[in-house]
């Protein structure tokens, strides 16, 4: 009898765990989601259509190259993590990565503003910014995910979004523009990434740094496979977007850009699960 207390208890804890982890995973996906297309429709009936749809352009194509910089170093460094792999060095290599070719992909953020429009220049240069904010955040989010500490990946997650609704919202009353747009976004992911900061140095020690080129060597080997599909799943997910800017106008791709947030919101339950499962087939 009292193996079988001793054999059903560890069952019984990792249920909870799985309903803890589900419920904190669906909470981050759902409230991402719906701020997310909070902040979409408040602009998408506040800015003029030309203005939507150049913001939304602007966010697609730089989205599109940022991924392929990052060569899928994020999952990789959770993967270890995950692994039970030393998380200092891991998530140190990775900041390093990160730092590295976010400063790339701003030396040739002048090239990308030769193939958009004068009036575009701030809009681009000011989103450039505010997505490598969300870069720099990325090694500190890994270690959370990697622990499974999903809570605390969540709040990560949910900052940006929510500043960015609530300073859209309180500008709303006095008008709103493209320039007025662009600082929401620096500001809201300033936000994120000082958060993402403070959590996930509560979790592992990165400072000093420990680095060396030999071991950012293996670990951007390690990444190469991924590094595929990350490029891929870029150019499907945004490379319409993308060539729909470029080849027509900013009017007709805001509608475009409209209608495929209903796709996007289809994909909410493989969001929800996919960050559950690959700590527990790394870890097996």
């Amino acid at each position: 009898m009292g193996r079988c207390r001793q054999a059903i208890q560890p069952n019984h804890r990792m249920g909870k765990k799985f309903i803890r982890d589900i419920s904190a995973s669906s909470f981050q996906v759902i409230a991402t989601q719906v701020l997310a297309f909070v902040v979409f429709v408040m602009l998408s009936r506040h800015l003029e259509k030309s203005d939507f749809g150049a913001l939304n352009w602007v966010i697609a194509t730089l989205s599109i190259f940022l991924a392929i910089t990052g060569s899928g170093m994020d999952l990789i460094a959770a993967r270890r993590v995950a692994a039970g792999k030393d998380v200092g060095e891991t998530v140190g290599i990775h900041l390093v990565h990160v730092l590295a070719f976010g400063s790339i992909f701003l030396l040739l953020l002048p090239i990308l503003i030769l193939f958009s429009s004068d009036n575009l220049n701030f809009l681009m240069t000011g989103m450039a910014i505010s997505l490598l904010l969300g870069f720099v955040a990325s090694p500190f989010k890994q270690v959370c995910y990697g622990k499974r500490k999903y809570f605390k990946l969540a709040w990560m997650n949910l900052t940006g979004h929510a500043t960015r609704c609530i300073l859209i919202f309180l500008f709303l009353s006095g008008g709103i523009s493209l320039v007025t747009v662009t600082w929401i976004y620096i500001a809201s992911s300033a936000a994120e990434l000082l958060l993402a900061m403070i959590l996930g140095l509560r979790e592992a020690r990165l400072f000093p740094l420990q680095w060396t080129w030999k071991k950012h060597k293996e670990m951007v080997e390690e990444s190469l496979p991924q590094w595929g599909v990350v490029f891929f799943n870029a150019v499907l997910a945004r490379f319409d977007w993308m060539l729909l800017g470029i080849a027509s106008t900013t009017v007709l791709a805001a509608d475009y850009f409209f209608a495929y947030k209903a796709f996007e919101i289809s994909r909410i339950p493989l969001l929800v699960i996919s960050p559950l499962l690959m700590p527990v087939f790394t870890r097996i």
